[in-house]
């Protein structure tokens, strides 16, 4: 009986699951047309879909030609392919956008980072789009142009410790003006004495 190991083939498996990953070649037992008996090392590939985890922050700008810089960040993904797409009060932009190559994490993952650099405008829609083969359909972030929350906090504290301020001063005039009545300052006159 001769064996044969011809080229290793892909065999896609879509019926698989992680454990499986462990076994990633397999021997398929196949019959020439003379009878001889093949065994084929196929590679197993997994139908293994894993949905980015999306981050969309206002970033300090790379130039000085813009205010503003928005990075678009997508981690934890597999497959490899994405695409990340901006978009400005909904129309695409193409201009002032930079991205990376999608990365490799070390841990089978990918990861990307997408930048938007602008000038801000009142009342804009700004959003990072992302496509991917884990999602059933592209998948919207917008940006909250709105201030964000440790900043609002850090005006909230500023605005409290004001108010207790202005509040402390007027009851401590307030006391004073009370503590006070009936008596006049004025400067004493010096009686002379002949």
């Amino acid at each position: 009986m001769n064996i044969e190991y011809p080229e290793a083939s892909l065999c896609y498996d879509s019926d698989g699951s992680p454990e499986e990953l462990q076994s990633d070649v397999m021997f398929r037992e196949g019959v020439t047309l003379g009878g001889q008996v093949t065994y084929t090392p196929c590679l197993i590939a997994m139908d293994v879909k894993v949905e980015p985890s999306v981050n969309l922050d206002l970033v300090r700008p790379f130039s000085s030609h813009h205010l503003a810089m928005l990075m678009c960040s997508a981690y934890n993904f597999y497959p490899r392919m994405i695409r990340v797409t901006w978009y400005r009060d909904g129309q695409k932009v193409t201009s002032d956008v930079s991205a990376t190559e999608e990365q490799a994490d070390g841990d089978w993952y990918y990861q990307i980072h997408s930048h938007l650099e602008f000038t801000p405008k009142a009342g804009e829609k700004i959003s990072c789009v992302v496509e991917h083969a884990s999602l059933k359909e592209p998948r919207e972030f917008v940006w909250d142009s709105s201030m964000p929350k440790a900043e609002r906090n850090k005006i909230s504290i500023g605005a409290a410790g004001l108010l207790l301020g202005l509040v402390v001063c007027a009851a401590g005039l307030l006391y004073y003006r009370k503590t006070s009545r009936g008596w006049i300052l004025a400067p004493q006159r010096s009686t002379p004495t002949h």
